[in-house]
């Protein structure tokens, strides 16, 4: 038998470019890991790209306290909640959230962003993933609660 979640976050039919996609809602779990690993390659390579200025003793200084550097824990979290508004971060949510699509539909979805109605089809099924209402829908508590609201909750209780 269906778990009550299971039930209610049954995928749903979106259309994306002409197409029909399976989608469902995404939980933290599904979406942060992804982001995450997103945040993590972006920061290493641009400590590679810098760090090939330097040579000898700096590049390894440069590189020791760069990578150091790499966002854990909340500013890992801030840092993914920024990149999911990104082109990469859209990719990512459509990779994870779109039932069997390939990586050259996303690609080729993303190609049409820059077109007004699309981008809207688009707005419309980001939204849906992750649990943003659209615009006159009740809010509902979706997985991405920003660090502020986080806290926020947590001091009314």
């Amino acid at each position: 038998m269906n778990s009550v979640t299971e039930v209610l976050n049954s995928p749903i039919p979106m259309t994306l470019n002409g197409k029909e996609y399976q989608c469902k809602r995404l939980g933290i779990g599904e979406l942060l890991p992804p982001l995450e690993q997103l945040v993590r390659r972006n920061c290493l390579t641009n400590i590679k790209s810098v760090g090939e200025m330097y040579t000898g003793m700096e590049k390894i200084e440069y590189l020791a306290h760069a990578t150091m550097q790499i966002p854990t824990g909340d500013a890992l979290y801030d840092k993914v909640m920024t990149e999911i508004e990104t082109m990469d971060g859209i990719r990512v949510l459509l990779g994870i959230g779109l039932a069997g699509i390939k990586p050259e539909e996303v690609q080729k979805i993303m190609e049409g962003i820059s077109d007004p109605e699309k981008r809207a089809e688009i707005t419309s099924v980001v939204k849906y993933l992750v649990g943003v209402p659209e615009e006159g829908v009740p809010k509902q508590d979706g997985p991405l609660v920003p660090k502020d609201k986080r806290n926020a909750k947590k001091h009314k209780e």
